[in-house]
């Protein structure tokens, strides 16, 4: 957990990462993705302030990702809750993917990544700012990292962000968008793992009009 505080605007930053690890199964003719989530705290705070937030997924079950095979779908929804007492707040969410070597996935790989393993229900609440993610019809034809979302709304203490998406897919050769060929299976079996890092930041709502006019400011915040 990383904090900093901006004094003279009364801005926090609350990073909170949930890596959400997969590993790609070697040795076989499928793609087995594993899945785990660390248990964290998830609420972060400035001493002083009453400016406080909680990062979850309340519907992720780290049972159900142990195989996720192609044709799977996997529930995994992260929302933020403000737990302040009475500071209103706007918040953002960063995502990044990193292959199991720690390198950031270029725009060319993380394209064909999003291709296999689609983000289901990506809410429209949630506005990117930063990155490029552009779907048509369903499917992504742009994406470059990192991405970050700010939520449209300022949420009142004890108010919770729609999910920032609902669920992972793995697609299967049967799919008509973008079938799993084996070449990808392969592919997929060379990354090794594959990470999915999530970051949140609020900042007081109190100093912006808007949300729109907190987002520089919250992507601003991430390291």
């Amino acid at each position: 957990m990383r904090i900093r505080a901006f004094f003279g605007k009364k801005l926090l930053l609350t990073l909170l990462c949930l890596l959400l690890v997969g590993m790609v199964a070697t040795g076989s003719s499928l793609a087995y993705l594993h899945a785990v989530t660390r248990d964290y705290q998830n609420a972060f705070s400035l001493a002083g302030e009453d400016l406080r937030a909680r990062l979850t997924e309340p519907n992720w079950d780290a049972a159900e990702g142990l195989r996720l095979v192609p044709g799977k779908t996997i529930r995994k929804d992260p929302i933020i809750t403000n737990t302040s007492k009475d500071q209103s707040e706007y918040v953002a969410v960063r995502m990044k993917i990193f292959t199991g070597s720690g390198a950031l996935f270029s725009s060319a790989e993380l394209l064909r990544l999003l291709h296999l393993m689609r983000i289901e229900g990506l809410s429209a609440r949630w506005v990117l700012c930063a990155g490029s993610y552009q779907q048509t019809s369903g499917t992504v034809t742009s994406a470059a990292q990192p991405l970050v979302f700010y939520y449209d709304q300022a949420l009142a203490p004890g108010e919770v962000t729609e999910p920032l998406f609902t669920a992972l897919r793995v697609q299967n050769k049967y799919d008509n968008d973008h079938p799993m060929t084996e070449a990808d299976l392969n592919w997929l079996k060379s990354l090794g793992t594959i990470d999915l890092k999530l970051e949140g930041a609020a900042v007081d709502a109190g100093s912006f009009p808007a949300a729109a006019n907190a987002a520089d400011t919250l992507v601003g915040l991430f390291p």
